[in-house]
């Protein structure tokens, strides 16, 4: 049985709060990460750069998404 208007407003709702609280959990663990100085003991150039690796976020026009995000794989150092 589908839903009617008011739950899937409820469910919107839910899933947008379940995002926050996703997104802030995920900057928590960024911090730990710069706490940690994660970023520095991998031979990354900066933050960003270790996170675009850890995460395999593509730089937009630069690198496509299928390639893997590369300076910190394959040397030995990874911590993917």
């Amino acid at each position: 049985m589908p839903l009617d208007d008011d739950a899937v407003l409820d469910l919107l709702r839910e899933q947008e709060i379940d995002a926050r609280r996703q997104w802030f959990a995920m900057l928590e663990t960024i911090q730990e990460v710069t706490d940690r100085g994660l970023a520095a003991k991998y031979g990354a150039t900066s933050m960003t750069t270790f996170l675009r690796a850890v995460l395999t976020i593509s730089r937009p026009k630069q690198q496509p998404a299928s390639k893997p995000a590369g300076r910190y794989s394959g040397n030995g150092n990874s911590p993917a």
